[in-house]
């Protein structure tokens, strides 16, 4: 059975953030780079990048279209799903058995019980931070969303190849997150339509991950 694809685009929230910030400027940037082992020798894959602006974050709309995290082959896909603060996610099952989505984090306690195969559960997430999501009839199953509070954020992919597009020229924090490994944020000036590349050397994880 196919995956359905999320109905709204990483670009599509970096494109809607801009418009909350007074429409798309006449000139954009992008920040592009790679996200690599400690040695710098190994891309990366699944690690989230995004750009926030400096000091008290400003307010931005959720889009008004649900992100998707599928269960399918007894696999959460994405395995990691970043969105935008106030994002609704839909939760379809589309194996052939019964699936639970639940989580115990922090940032969001919830579990939105049994259902079966072909129909879809929702939750909404607003507070930025990491919520774990797993099934409790699958205990092997597990996933990760990351909730943001900036629209200017994408996927590493299976070289570690990133680029987030369409960017207000701004000074900005980019930030890096990794279920397994960490590293340091950076700090970039966005001028123009300039394509800023930024890297990221990872180092593994120690301690409990929050």
């Amino acid at each position: 059975m196919s995956v359905r694809e999320p109905t709204v685009s990483i670009a599509s929230y970096a494109l809607f953030g801009l418009w909350l910030l007074g429409g798309i400027p006449l000139e954009a940037a992008t920040i592009t780079g790679q996200v690599a082992d400690q040695e710098g020798k190994t891309g990366v894959s699944n690690a989230v990048i995004w750009a926030e602006l400096p000091g008290e974050p400003p307010s931005f709309l959720p889009p008004p279209e649900p992100a998707v995290m599928a269960q399918t082959t007894l696999t959460f896909v994405p395995h990691v799903l970043p969105i935008l603060a106030g994002t609704t996610v839909d939760f379809p099952n589309q194996d052939t058995v019964y699936h639970n989505v639940y989580s115990l984090s922090r940032r969001k306690r919830f579990d939105i019980g049994l259902y079966q195969p072909g129909e879809s559960r929702s939750m909404t997430f607003r507070e930025p931070g990491l919520v774990k999501i797993f099934c409790n009839i699958h205990d092997f199953m597990g996933g990760f969303i990351l909730v943001l509070p900036s629209p200017y954020f994408t996927v590493s992919d299976a070289k570690g190849e990133y680029a987030i597009a369409n960017i207000s020229p701004e000074r900005y924090t980019v930030k890096v997150w990794h279920e397994k490994l960490v590293g340091d944020p950076r700090e970039v000036n966005l001028t123009g339509s300039v394509a800023e590349r930024v890297f990221f050397a990872l180092s593994p994880r120690k301690g409990r991950m929050e």
